[in-house]
């Protein structure tokens, strides 16, 4: 065994096992919109932590000129970071939850709710507070955004053409993604 390979392997491994936390925890928490922001903070803490880590043992393999043993262990950090980085700028997280819980949040949204609901819990997602329109109906999901409120609204017959401080982006057949600024 070459000076340095179980040491280099260790890293590897650690550095693999780190980036598949910090990619799971990113997925989830771009999972609903607007993502989660303290989670994402803590994501992207995770990533540093990571990345630094990963490159301090490449430098030390290449300072040293070990041959770093699982070789394959190193390249999942990076490979997770590219992957990771493609499916949220995608909105993959968010589309495979939401298409999960489309049918939940369709049944709930089309039921006619006569007031403000506090505190449901539709498909996988907690929603914070949803109101009925005429037009539809506006879900706000727990936890999202950090200054905007984001949530999903349903329009059957298309988003309305009132002006008012929220942003409509399509989504999925009569769901829109909302934004409220403030």
């Amino acid at each position: 065994m070459q000076r340095g390979s179980l040491w280099t392997g260790r890293v590897g491994l650690l550095t693999a096992g780190a980036a598949t936390a910090a990619a799971l925890v990113t997925w989830w928490a771009t999972s609903i919109p607007g993502g989660w922001f303290g989670v994402l903070l803590a994501a992207g803490t995770a990533w540093l932590v990571v990345g630094l880590a990963w490159l301090a043992g490449l430098v030390t393999v290449l300072a040293l000129r070990l041959r770093p043993a699982r070789l394959w262990s190193w390249a999942v950090a990076p490979v997770l970071l590219v992957a990771t980085y493609g499916l949220v700028k995608a909105d993959v997280p968010l589309l495979v939850r939401f298409h999960l819980s489309e049918p939940a949040l369709t049944a709930f949204a089309s039921s006619g709710f006569t007031a403000g609901v506090q505190g449901a819990s539709v498909g996988l997602y907690d929603i914070e507070f949803a109101e009925n329109l005429p037009e539809g109906a506006l879900l706000v999901v727990r936890d999202s955004g950090f200054i905007d409120r984001y949530g999903f609204a349903w329009f059957p017959e298309g988003v309305p053409a009132k002006p008012d401080p929220t942003a409509y982006e399509h989504l999925s057949g009569d769901w829109y993604v909302y934004t409220w600024r403030f």
